[in-house]
């Protein structure tokens, strides 16, 4: 479960201006809760050193499947007609992108970190699940539908067991860390009738 969110603001060579960790937010399906995330971002766009006329765009990064290209990310704010970089542009009056938060990482290392100078790697985030950013010749790589690196989305088997635990159709993420964490046998999986 999503109880905050981390804000932060850099300049086109990836220098940190700015960041805020662990603002208090509990995501919620509702157009209140989305107000709610707009009225935090502009806070922080309004505590910021720059002017919100300098700032070029803000990118929503989301732990979740997400198409960058339509701006929309399929498992939150569904309610919505439009995309959610279309009405978070609306709410925010700044350019909004939506970006995969693993995808989101693997550019900060190619940039500033440990991929730094590196035309192809790998970078894999385990956290909510299992993602995979892909540098393939200095840029991301998102593949022929966008996805690409969105390893834990992945079918593991055609057996209809569901985890009730890690909350998905026998995806990649959920068996493989569910045989982790719990030593190897997933309780809470029961089978689909």
């Amino acid at each position: 479960e999503m109880n905050c969110l981390a804000l932060a603001a850099s300049d086109f060579a990836g220098n940190l201006i700015t960041e805020k960790t662990r603002v208090p937010y509990v995501y919620e399906n509702s157009p209140e809760n989305l107000e709610e995330i707009s009225r935090v971002i502009n806070e922080f766009i309004e505590s910021l050193p720059v002017s919100r006329e300098e700032i070029l765009q803000v990118c929503v990064n989301v732990a979740e499947r997400v198409n960058p290209v339509q701006g929309n990310a399929y498992n939150m704010f569904t309610f919505l007609k439009e995309s959610l970089a279309d009405k978070l542009t609306q709410l925010i009056q700044l350019p909004v992108c939506i970006e995969n938060d693993t995808r989101s990482m693997a550019f900060a290392e190619l940039i500033k970190g440990q991929c730094k100078g590196l035309k192809d790697a790998i970078f894999v985030n385990v956290c909510w699940g299992i993602g995979i950013g892909i540098i393939i010749d200095g840029k991301l790589y998102y593949g022929k539908s966008g996805y690409s690196g969105e390893f834990g989305h992945m079918t593991a088997y055609n057996n209809n067991i569901i985890c009730h635990l890690l909350g998905g159709w026998h995806r990649l993420d959920g068996v493989y860390l569910a045989v982790v964490a719990l030593g190897g046998s997933c309780y809470g999986c029961q089978p689909q009738a």
